[in-house]
């Protein structure tokens, strides 16, 4: 009789216990398993970040190396040193002190155009052989790009080339990093001119082992390259790092000339991920659960005790009953006990209907609980993650924005980094200024400020002026950009509920396009400095060379459309007005001439002043005929100006000469039209005779 119930009693405690127990099992294993992955991730980013984090610091600290050495090149002491091939104080003391300031450069010199070493510091390094660099050295002295392009070149030599015999074990590679040296000339032809080069010997093993803090569990020795225009140059002779194994490479473009800088970087074991060690680690929270499981086997016996025991006494009184004769037999049970014995069953049945109820609301509520914690740590990783996708894209936006200075791939960048960045939509508006164009890059921008945009005719780009366009207005933000302490601009995006990392994200991305702005500027306006004649605005001797060069290599392949026309202009009479009236007067009579010339030519022609009194301008898609009606035009236009200085009336005129390769060789256009026109000069003096 007693069997059932205990056989029952165990396939109950049995099934509570696996209910219990099961859920439990499948929680863990699956927690082992995502504690298992997220500690994979956790290694791998920390790696990326680690690298990442070293390779901007290399960056910077060669940055460092290559401002000081600009200010070093433009020190008058330096200059006058090179120059007159005098030793000074000055010079000596710059050069030491770049080394001291500097600890993984090797040696510092000067040298003048005849590659001869003016000054060097260390005294040591004058042994050293500087003919692998002689060739580069030579063609920054020589070549008219220089000038252009003023920055520090980059070439890589293995220390054993340069150094004495003593040194020939040593396999390293060293970084020559050259800046020219430049002055202005007095010449009209060339504004400025090289007199010498400020070369620095850096150690590459050093500074790349202090930058990314090489042999570390971060960062091994064998899983880095360095690539220099292709070419190894760290480690000199150690591997390469297999193509299987890469975690990611980069490229950046150095100095003037843009070397192609490459990074590339290997898969790195700093830790072993395993099973076992994650078990290890989650060790204690496996006990807890152990110990949890068991408590839940306990509980679950006692549960089925309370639940059976009601059970088992209805069951003894159900059979009492049915064996009962109410006819012969007496009743077991009198009607009060029997009344007592239901009723406290029922309560019995009652109470543990609530306790049940009760258990199963406490276990809801600590799932609720759990699945909360598991949401907050699941944002906590959404956060973090998120926070190095910013660091990253902030890298590589100020990586990509280097060296350029084009606005409309400035602005492109910038729109396509913030638009992945805040996922919003994004534009960009810069006001014209003297040295910039006016950028509008509104083809991602919010739709409302669009339309705004296109309705307002007279838009005032500053800070309160936006604050005033702007009021009221929803929809979209406007973040102010300013240049050389003036607000020049703004981004505007549709993301209204930025958190603080990303708005002081935002305020860097801002910081980095206002310096690429800047820098951009400063360029543009020496590229005018170099090019330009200061005293009629039109391209100087130094353009029209190359502007030549250019197109008779055009045209010699037959590239260009039409033919290619020159026509020199020379000025009569102005060594007169400069020896009688003054060269003040002549200055004004350039002027005049320039703008007369202006407006004869078309959009696409090239107008230049080569000397004091000649101008040459470059005829594309004409023919001889064309070239002789222009020749006629700036003639005739040329009599209906006169200018009257202090009194005296000036008549001007001009001397023509043209060529053009539907007749002329393309070579031979510059001669010929220089021949054509002194022709017709002796004619006019002449004449005037």
């Amino acid at each position: 009789m007693r069997a059932r119930p205990k056989s029952f009693r165990r396939t109950l405690t049995a099934l509570i216990w696996l209910a219990a127990v099961v859920p439990a099992l499948l929680l863990s294993g699956s927690h082992l398993v995502s504690r298992y992955k997220a500690s994979e991730l956790r290694i791998q980013q920390e790696q990326e970040y680690a690298l990442r984090r070293g390779m901007f610091e290399f960056r910077r600290e060669l940055h460092s190396y290559t401002d000081e050495m600009h200010r070093i090149a433009a020190d008058g002491s330096v200059i006058k040193s090179v120059r007159l091939d005098l030793l000074n104080d000055r010079t000596s003391n710059l050069l030491q002190e770049y080394l001291d300031t500097h600890p993984h450069a090797l040696a510092t010199m000067v040298i003048d155009k005849a590659s001869f070493v003016s000054e060097a510091r260390p005294i040591s390094s004058l042994k050293m052989n500087l003919a692998p660099f002689f060739g580069l050295i030579q063609s920054l002295i020589h070549s008219t790009s220089t000038i252009n392009r003023a920055g520090v070149y980059y070439q890589a030599v293995q220390y054993q080339d340069i150094l004495p015999e003593a040194a020939r074990r040593d396999d390293r590679t060293l970084l020559g990093v050259m800046r020219p040296i430049i002055k202005s000339s007095d010449s009209l032809v060339s504004p400025f001119e090289v007199v010498g080069i400020f070369l620095v010997i850096l150690d590459v093993d050093a500074l790349v082992s202090h930058s990314l803090i090489l042999d570390s569990p971060d960062m091994p020795v064998s899983q880095l390259n360095l690539f220099l225009d292709g070419t190894l140059i760290y480690p000199a002779n150690g591997p390469l790092v297999p193509i299987a194994d890469h975690l990611f490479d980069e490229s950046m473009e150095l100095g003037a000339s843009r070397n192609d800088l490459s990074f590339v970087v290997g898969k790195t074991q700093r830790e072993v991920v395993s099973m076992l060690g994650v078990i290890g680690a989650e060790f204690n929270t496996l006990l807890l659960m152990l110990t949890g499981m068991l408590c839940v086997y306990f509980v679950a016996t006692w549960l089925t005790r309370r639940l059976v025991a009601p059970i088992e006494r209805l069951r003894d009184m159900t059979l009492a009953l049915k064996r009962w004769d109410p006819e012969h037999e007496r009743p077991r049970f009198n009607k009060v006990q029997d009344y007592h014995e239901f009723s406290e069953l029922s309560e019995l049945l009652d109470d543990m209907s609530e306790q049940l109820q009760q258990k199963f609301i406490n276990v809801n509520e600590t799932n609720d609980t759990l699945r909360a914690t598991a949401q907050a740590l699941q944002e906590s990783l959404s956060r973090s993650s998120d926070q190095i996708d910013v660091f990253n894209a902030l890298t590589m936006f100020s990586l990509h924005l280097q060296h350029k200075t084009n606005l409309d791939e400035i602005g492109q960048v910038t729109v396509y980094t913030l638009g992945r960045l805040l996922n919003a939509r994004v534009g960009l508006i810069v006001n014209r200024s003297d040295q910039l164009p006016e950028l509008s890059l509104l083809s991602d921008a919010p739709e409302g400020f669009v339309e705004l945009w296109r309705k307002q005719k007279t838009p005032v780009l500053n800070e309160q002026g936006i604050q005033q366009w702007c009021f009221g207005v929803k929809g979209h933000t406007l973040f102010p950009i300013y240049l050389k302490s003036r607000c020049s601009g703004f981004i505007v995006h549709d993301h209204l509920d930025l958190d603080d990392f990303k708005s002081h994200a935002l305020t860097l991305f801002a910081a980095v396009l206002q310096a690429t702005l800047e820098q951009a500027m400063l360029t543009l306006e020496l590229e005018k400095l170099a090019n330009n004649d200061a005293l009629t605005g039109l391209y100087n001797r130094h353009y029209f060379d190359a502007r030549l060069q250019s197109l008779q290599e055009k045209y010699r392949t037959g590239n260009g459309s039409g033919h290619l026309g020159i026509m020199t202009i020379d000025v009569n009479g102005l060594k007169y007005v400069n020896d009688h009236i003054g060269h003040a007067a002549g200055d004004q009579l350039l002027r005049e001439v320039a703008n007369i010339l202006e407006s004869l030519m078309r959009k696409s022609d090239c107008l230049c002043r080569t000397g004091g009194d000649e101008f040459v301008a470059l005829l594309e898609n004409v023919d001889s005929a064309q070239c002789e009606q222009l020749m006629h035009r700036a003639i005739r236009e040329a009599a209906t100006h006169r200018l009257t200085i202090e009194g005296q009336i000036i008549d001007i005129s001009f001397s023509i000469g043209f060529a053009c390769s539907d007749r002329d060789p393309v070579d031979r256009i510059t001669t010929l039209a220089d021949k054509r026109m002194y022709t017709q000069k002796q004619q006019h003096y002449g004449d005037t005779a």
